[in-house]
Protein backbone atom coordinates (compact mmCIF):
# COMPACT_ATOMS: atom_id res chain seq x y z
CA UNK A 1 0.00 0.00 0.00
CA UNK A 2 1.60 3.39 -1.31
CA UNK A 3 1.72 6.22 1.10
CA UNK A 4 0.29 9.71 0.14
CA UNK A 5 2.67 12.28 1.43
CA UNK A 6 1.91 16.17 2.19
CA UNK A 7 4.59 18.14 1.51
CA UNK A 8 5.30 20.93 3.55
CA UNK A 9 6.39 24.44 2.43
CA UNK A 10 8.96 26.34 4.24
CA UNK A 11 7.95 28.66 6.78
CA UNK A 12 7.85 32.33 6.18
CA UNK A 13 9.30 34.87 9.17
CA UNK A 14 7.30 37.78 9.53
CA UNK A 15 8.77 39.45 12.25
CA UNK A 16 6.22 42.37 13.92
CA UNK A 17 9.13 44.50 15.51
CA UNK A 18 6.69 46.50 17.96
CA UNK A 19 3.37 47.61 18.58
CA UNK A 20 2.75 50.96 20.53
CA UNK A 21 -0.69 52.30 21.88
CA UNK A 22 -2.03 54.99 23.09
CA UNK A 23 -5.73 54.96 24.68
CA UNK A 24 -7.55 57.58 26.10
CA UNK A 25 -11.04 57.40 27.35
CA UNK A 26 -14.11 59.94 28.11
CA UNK A 27 -16.44 57.80 29.97
CA UNK A 28 -17.91 54.76 28.16
CA UNK A 29 -15.76 56.75 24.87
CA UNK A 30 -12.42 55.15 23.96
CA UNK A 31 -9.99 56.19 21.59
CA UNK A 32 -7.00 54.58 20.24
CA UNK A 33 -4.22 55.51 18.44
CA UNK A 34 -1.61 52.94 17.41
CA UNK A 35 1.51 52.15 15.45
CA UNK A 36 2.67 49.11 13.85
CA UNK A 37 6.29 48.42 12.64
CA UNK A 38 5.22 45.47 10.49
CA UNK A 39 8.73 44.71 8.97
CA UNK A 40 11.75 47.64 8.40
CA UNK A 41 10.59 50.34 6.31
CA UNK A 42 6.71 49.03 6.85
CA UNK A 43 4.90 51.28 9.34
CA UNK A 44 1.24 51.17 9.90
CA UNK A 45 -0.42 53.97 11.81
CA UNK A 46 -3.98 53.26 13.11
CA UNK A 47 -6.80 55.01 15.11
CA UNK A 48 -9.78 53.36 16.67
CA UNK A 49 -12.65 55.63 18.58
CA UNK A 50 -16.24 53.19 20.14
CA UNK A 51 -19.05 54.31 21.91
CA UNK A 52 -21.33 52.71 23.55
CA UNK A 53 -24.61 52.30 21.70
CA UNK A 54 -27.30 50.67 24.01
CA UNK A 55 -26.75 48.71 26.92
CA UNK A 56 -29.22 47.34 29.58
CA UNK A 57 -29.36 43.91 32.30
CA UNK A 58 -29.43 41.54 28.83
CA UNK A 59 -26.51 42.70 26.72
CA UNK A 60 -24.27 46.09 25.30
CA UNK A 61 -24.20 47.26 21.63
CA UNK A 62 -21.13 49.54 20.92
CA UNK A 63 -20.44 51.71 17.87
CA UNK A 64 -16.98 52.21 16.92
CA UNK A 65 -14.83 53.87 13.89
CA UNK A 66 -11.52 53.16 12.49
CA UNK A 67 -8.82 53.72 10.42
CA UNK A 68 -5.50 52.76 9.04
CA UNK A 69 -2.58 54.54 6.77
CA UNK A 70 0.57 52.22 5.91
CA UNK A 71 3.75 54.43 5.00
CA UNK A 72 5.80 53.21 2.54
CA UNK A 73 7.76 53.85 -0.11
CA UNK A 74 4.84 52.43 -2.29
CA UNK A 75 2.23 55.17 -0.79
CA UNK A 76 -1.06 54.49 -0.71
CA UNK A 77 -4.59 55.39 0.13
CA UNK A 78 -5.70 54.77 4.04
CA UNK A 79 -8.59 52.44 4.87
CA UNK A 80 -11.21 53.23 6.80
CA UNK A 81 -14.41 51.60 8.49
CA UNK A 82 -17.28 51.14 10.82
CA UNK A 83 -18.74 48.59 13.39
CA UNK A 84 -21.25 47.00 15.12
CA UNK A 85 -20.75 45.00 18.66
CA UNK A 86 -23.18 43.60 20.59
CA UNK A 87 -22.06 41.16 23.48
CA UNK A 88 -24.86 38.90 25.51
CA UNK A 89 -24.50 38.59 29.62
CA UNK A 90 -23.89 34.65 28.50
CA UNK A 91 -20.76 35.39 26.43
CA UNK A 92 -23.08 35.03 22.99
CA UNK A 93 -21.32 37.94 20.92
CA UNK A 94 -21.20 39.34 17.30
CA UNK A 95 -20.43 42.10 14.73
CA UNK A 96 -20.68 43.44 11.76
CA UNK A 97 -18.47 45.47 10.10
CA UNK A 98 -18.44 47.85 6.65
CA UNK A 99 -15.37 48.87 4.83
CA UNK A 100 -15.61 50.91 2.24
CA UNK A 101 -12.69 51.39 -0.31
CA UNK A 102 -11.38 54.74 -1.46
CA UNK A 103 -9.46 52.73 -4.12
CA UNK A 104 -12.15 52.16 -6.19
CA UNK A 105 -15.60 50.89 -6.68
CA UNK A 106 -15.34 47.90 -4.26
CA UNK A 107 -17.01 47.59 -0.60
CA UNK A 108 -16.39 44.94 2.35
CA UNK A 109 -19.18 43.77 4.48
CA UNK A 110 -18.24 41.13 6.80
CA UNK A 111 -19.88 39.38 10.07
CA UNK A 112 -19.11 37.46 12.94
CA UNK A 113 -20.78 35.50 15.80
CA UNK A 114 -19.01 34.05 18.85
CA UNK A 115 -20.04 31.34 20.81
CA UNK A 116 -18.66 30.57 24.24
CA UNK A 117 -18.27 26.24 24.58
CA UNK A 118 -16.27 26.04 27.69
CA UNK A 119 -15.17 28.58 30.10
CA UNK A 120 -12.83 27.87 33.47
CA UNK A 121 -10.45 29.50 35.52
CA UNK A 122 -7.87 28.43 33.80
CA UNK A 123 -8.83 29.04 30.05
CA UNK A 124 -12.07 29.40 27.81
CA UNK A 125 -12.34 27.16 24.21
CA UNK A 126 -15.16 29.17 21.67
CA UNK A 127 -17.13 28.95 18.68
CA UNK A 128 -17.66 31.18 15.50
CA UNK A 129 -19.11 31.30 12.48
CA UNK A 130 -18.19 34.72 9.74
CA UNK A 131 -18.48 35.41 6.45
CA UNK A 132 -17.58 38.38 4.00
CA UNK A 133 -19.21 39.61 1.07
CA UNK A 134 -17.36 42.38 -1.49
CA UNK A 135 -19.44 44.84 -3.38
CA UNK A 136 -18.52 46.01 -6.82
CA UNK A 137 -16.50 43.57 -8.34
CA UNK A 138 -17.42 41.97 -11.83
CA UNK A 139 -19.79 38.98 -11.61
CA UNK A 140 -17.80 36.45 -12.57
CA UNK A 141 -15.00 37.37 -9.43
CA UNK A 142 -15.35 35.27 -6.21
CA UNK A 143 -16.78 37.68 -4.30
CA UNK A 144 -17.99 36.08 -1.05
CA UNK A 145 -16.63 33.98 1.69
CA UNK A 146 -18.26 31.99 4.34
CA UNK A 147 -16.84 30.45 6.95
CA UNK A 148 -16.44 28.42 11.10
CA UNK A 149 -13.78 27.48 13.46
CA UNK A 150 -12.78 27.24 17.48
CA UNK A 151 -10.53 28.84 19.30
CA UNK A 152 -8.64 28.22 22.66
CA UNK A 153 -6.97 30.66 25.34
CA UNK A 154 -5.29 29.63 28.28
CA UNK A 155 -4.37 31.92 30.91
CA UNK A 156 -0.94 30.71 31.21
CA UNK A 157 -0.82 32.93 27.60
CA UNK A 158 -1.24 29.95 25.14
CA UNK A 159 -4.17 30.51 22.43
CA UNK A 160 -5.22 28.42 19.30
CA UNK A 161 -7.30 27.82 16.83
CA UNK A 162 -8.35 26.34 13.60
CA UNK A 163 -10.79 27.33 11.04
CA UNK A 164 -12.40 26.49 7.65
CA UNK A 165 -13.39 28.95 5.21
CA UNK A 166 -15.35 28.72 1.70
CA UNK A 167 -14.89 31.07 -0.98
CA UNK A 168 -15.67 31.13 -4.85
CA UNK A 169 -12.39 28.72 -5.19
CA UNK A 170 -12.87 26.20 -2.02
CA UNK A 171 -11.94 26.09 0.94
CA UNK A 172 -9.55 27.09 3.18
CA UNK A 173 -8.31 24.94 6.03
CA UNK A 174 -5.61 26.75 8.74
CA UNK A 175 -5.07 26.53 12.37
CA UNK A 176 -2.73 28.42 14.46
CA UNK A 177 -1.17 28.61 17.73
CA UNK A 178 0.57 30.82 20.15
CA UNK A 179 2.29 31.76 23.51
CA UNK A 180 2.12 35.57 24.62
CA UNK A 181 5.17 36.45 27.51
CA UNK A 182 6.22 39.25 29.36
CA UNK A 183 9.04 41.01 28.52
CA UNK A 184 10.54 43.87 30.12
CA UNK A 185 7.94 46.82 29.66
CA UNK A 186 6.20 45.05 26.95
CA UNK A 187 4.88 42.14 26.14
CA UNK A 188 6.05 39.42 23.30
CA UNK A 189 3.91 37.47 20.99
CA UNK A 190 4.64 34.52 19.25
CA UNK A 191 2.09 32.83 16.71
CA UNK A 192 2.71 29.95 14.28
CA UNK A 193 0.06 28.82 11.54
CA UNK A 194 -0.40 26.36 9.02
CA UNK A 195 -2.62 26.33 5.85
CA UNK A 196 -3.93 24.55 3.11
CA UNK A 197 -5.46 26.44 0.12
CA UNK A 198 -8.31 25.69 -2.21
CA UNK A 199 -7.12 23.26 -5.08
CA UNK A 200 -3.84 22.23 -3.47
CA UNK A 201 -2.59 19.64 -1.21
CA UNK A 202 0.82 21.45 -0.28
CA UNK A 203 0.50 22.89 3.97
CA UNK A 204 1.59 26.42 3.93
CA UNK A 205 3.62 27.44 6.80
CA UNK A 206 4.28 30.88 8.53
CA UNK A 207 5.83 32.26 11.58
CA UNK A 208 5.67 35.58 13.02
CA UNK A 209 6.66 37.66 16.56
CA UNK A 210 5.19 40.57 17.99
CA UNK A 211 6.44 43.09 20.49
CA UNK A 212 3.77 45.31 22.20
CA UNK A 213 4.63 48.44 24.48
CA UNK A 214 1.42 49.81 26.06
CA UNK A 215 1.67 53.38 26.94
CA UNK A 216 -0.30 54.78 30.26
CA UNK A 217 -4.01 55.76 29.50
CA UNK A 218 -5.20 58.88 29.48
CA UNK A 219 -8.44 60.09 31.02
Amino acid sequence: MSKKETPINKAALALHIFTTTIAMSNGNKNWNVAVHEINPGNTVVSGHYSVPLHQNGVGTMVGSVHASKSFTGHGGLPSVGGSLYYTHVTGISGSINANPSLRGPQSLLSANANVPLFKAPYGHLDANVHGSQTFGLPDTAHSHTYGAGMTYAHHNGVFGGVDVTRGGQGNTYSATAGVGHQLGPGRFILTGGAFVRPGSDKVDGQVWGRYQIPLPQFH
